[in-house]
């Protein structure tokens, strides 16, 4: 299941619609399930990664799949109650917890480098403030702009043929 990986998480932010619908399913499913997916699924993998831009996105869906910052009738009657939402907040604990590890390992990596520099801590920022549509049509354009170009040059190369080979 793929909120068990946290590397996938960056396509939830992309797909709005899907995300929505799978917090509407962990409404419905059991504590067990939940369980299995958050604590024993996303949890022990999420010790493993140190990307903290990839932490990020995992915190914002997890921040969405709770339903934090929407009023209760903007959540259609899906709600995580009890248990289930425990859960939920257990593992964006531990979702911020390795994100403060990973910002930590990255100032002392960056701390012997800039001795004697003004210490300017960029931050990536939120994810949602790149928009990641923007960066997919970018990409997209690159794409079709190459593959444009290669079709002018397949078409080119053969009218200069005469006649079926």
């Amino acid at each position: 299941h793929a909120l068990k990986k946290f590397s996938l998480y960056r396509a939830f932010l992309g797909l709005p619609q899907t995300m929505e619908e799978t917090r509407r399913f962990l409404t419905t499913i059991s504590t067990n399930k939940i369980t299995e997916l958050l604590q024993d699924g996303l949890c022990k993998n999420i010790t493993t990664c140190n990307n903290a831009q990839t932490l990020q996105w995992v915190e914002q869906v997890l921040d969405f799949m709770s339903g934090a910052g929407r009023f209760k009738k903007d959540l259609g009657g899906f709600e995580l109650k009890g248990t289930n939402k425990q859960k939920l907040k257990t593992a964006m604990n531990q979702v911020k917890k390795s994100l403060k590890a990973s910002a930590t390992a990255q100032q002392t990596k960056a701390q012997p480098s800039s001795v004697g520099a003004n210490n300017n801590n960029t931050s990536s920022g939120n994810f949602a403030d790149r928009d990641i549509r923007l960066v997919d049509r970018e990409r997209e354009a690159a794409r079709a702009s190459g593959m444009a170009s290669m079709v002018d040059q397949a078409l080119s190369s053969s009218s200069g043929r005469t006649g079926p080979r």
